[in-house]
């Protein structure tokens, strides 16, 4: 692990872990800085230093295969926008734009090597945003956002010519035996020494038995937890219902996140396609920003 120009690593030799640290050296060459090391025998024997000296953890510092580590939060909490831009610089993503992401978090762990999309993920369903590349630009994108135009019905049903003419709309509807009637949602509670906590979100009039788990290695309070499972069961259910246009290359700005309104129903386009041409194809989600 590097962090800050300090390069960390751990080795094991019997029942020893050792923790080494090296500053990186602006010619490329490295200075052991220092060295830890705990017996992991029952009767663990002390933490020393090079020198021999002990060493006391305290205050929430442990030893882990990526060296010391804090357990404790941070003094206060940062923004999403931080996470996801830390997560980004990380991974190389070139260019992004995390501008509207302006939630704020209390603690957001990972647990084990991911990818980065795999880091954002848990993020995204949690604090409702998507992501789209613009014009070379990665951009997350806040749900709940107002719609960007109206598409007028003349401008509906595109075809090339000759042949039967579109739908004006093809819309779809998932069936209720599909869709969850409770959703089980586990979190860090801040509350509770960060031991998990879970709230549940249930639907009490529909047919379906579906019972959904999700686990998110996030920090909230119980009211928080508490409002981010109800609004993920209520997205659940009002995005069971896509919608499929087609239309002319009058459009071609809109992309993925945005909000549109056809045939006088709002929409999220999730995707976007050339399917002849002048002619695309977007495919939506129902979508409510109020």
């Amino acid at each position: 692990v590097v962090y800050k120009n300090i390069l960390c690593a751990h080795v094991k030799v019997s029942a020893t872990q050792y923790a080494y640290a090296w500053q990186i050296n602006g010619d490329e060459s490295f200075t052991q800085i220092g060295t830890i090391a705990q017996n992991n025998s029952p009767i663990p024997a002390p933490i020393t230093d090079l020198t021999g000296t002990e060493i006391h953890l305290s205050g929430g510092l442990v030893l882990s295969d990526d060296g010391v580590i804090s357990l404790d939060p941070p003094v206060s909490t940062i923004t999403l926008a931080e996470i996801v831009a830390d997560i980004s610089t990380k991974c190389s993503v070139p260019s992004y734009d995390v501008s509207q992401l302006t939630d704020l978090v209390d603690g957001y762990v990972v647990g084990r090597q991911m990818n980065g999309r795999d880091m954002i993920s848990p993020l995204q369903k949690a604090y409702f945003f998507d992501e789209v590349e613009s014009s070379g630009v990665a951009k997350f994108v806040k749900r709940g956002l107002a719609p960007v135009v109206t598409i007028l019905d003349n401008d509906l049903a595109a075809q090339t010519g000759g042949g039967t003419p579109p739908p004006i709309i093809t819309i779809a509807r998932a069936q209720e035996v599909d869709l969850p009637q409770e959703i089980e949602f586990s979190y860090m509670n801040i509350g509770a020494a960060y031991q998990q906590g879970t709230q549940y979100g249930r639907r009490l009039i529909t047919s379906s038995k579906a019972h959904i788990a999700l686990d998110f290695p996030i920090v909230l309070s119980d009211n928080d937890a508490k409002a981010k499972v109800d609004t993920l069961l209520w997205n659940s259910w009002m995005e069971r219902t896509s919608y499929k246009i087609l239309t002319s290359r009058k459009y071609a700005y809109l992309e993925p996140t945005d909000v549109i309104v056809a045939h006088g129903l709002q929409m999220r386009v999730t995707n976007k396609s050339d399917v002849s041409v002048g002619i695309m194809q977007l495919d939506c989600v129902a979508d409510n920003s109020s």
